[in-house]
């Protein structure tokens, strides 16, 4: 049985090589993350948008002048006063940059953080790298 070549076949594969490339290329970065209430509105980037629940902050070095604004960040736990939920990993979108000093890495969401680990902790290790 031969193999047949079609444009069909050329483009997924081409995709197929690309998005291994892509996901080789968001390296993991290690942080500290804290949380931040509600209401998430109005933020530095959006304004009165609203933009959910699964939002963070950035530290100034991630919201870079606010080139950081919509970027999507997969964020895991990694440590911290044993307050990881396992393995568990979230998506947030920046929304802003976080005004306290000092600033952590990312202060996510109240959901975003409880999905991930014990809000009692305050803070946690993370890792996190840009989604694309």
């Amino acid at each position: 049985m031969a193999f047949q070549l079609n444009n069909s076949s050329i483009t997924l594969f081409v995709l197929l090589i690309l998005s291994l490339y892509s996901s080789a290329s968001a390296q993991e970065v290690a942080g500290t993350a804290t949380y931040t209430v509600p209401p998430y509105t109005p933020s530095v980037c959006y304004g009165n948008q609203d933009y959910g629940e699964m939002v963070a902050l950035a530290s100034p070095e991630i919201y870079n002048g606010g080139a950081g604004c919509g970027q999507y960040y997969i964020v895991g736990c990694v440590g911290g006063m044993d307050a990881c939920r396992g393995d568990w990993t979230v998506v947030v979108m920046v929304t802003g940059v976080c005004k306290s000093e000092p600033c952590q890495s990312l202060a996510l969401s109240y959901k975003a953080f409880n999905d991930i680990a014990e809000p009692q902790t305050g803070y946690i290790n993370i890792s996190y790298k840009l989604y694309e």
